[in-house]
């Protein structure tokens, strides 16, 4: 797959991300397993990291650099939403470090 298209699907999941994070609590499912929330994010993050290798050609010759390079991209994505939803006030959305 082109580079290009790679950089693209990482941007679309970024923004569904950006829509799932910054949506009020009352427009997500409601599901009562202890910690779902928790395994929610890991599965979410992982598949924006997993894309975001793709398209930027994580290989065995320069995968420390690269992977941390996009785990901290990751990272800081996620706690800029994080951050959104403090400072923008949606419903029943809170900042938490846990996330």
């Amino acid at each position: 797959m082109r580079a290009k298209w790679k950089w693209l699907w990482v941007s679309l999941y970024g923004a569904l991300l950006a829509v799932a994070s910054l949506s009020p609590n009352s427009s997500l499912p409601s599901v009562r397993i202890a910690h779902m929330d928790k395994l929610v994010h890991f599965g979410m993050y992982a598949v924006l990291m997993v894309l975001l290798g793709a398209a930027m050609g994580i290989t065995r010759t320069h995968a420390t650099r690269r992977t941390l390079t996009a785990v901290a991209i990751c990272a800081t994505y996620g706690l800029f939403m994080e951050y959104a939803q403090l400072t923008l006030h949606f419903a029943g959305r809170t900042f938490s470090w846990a996330d």
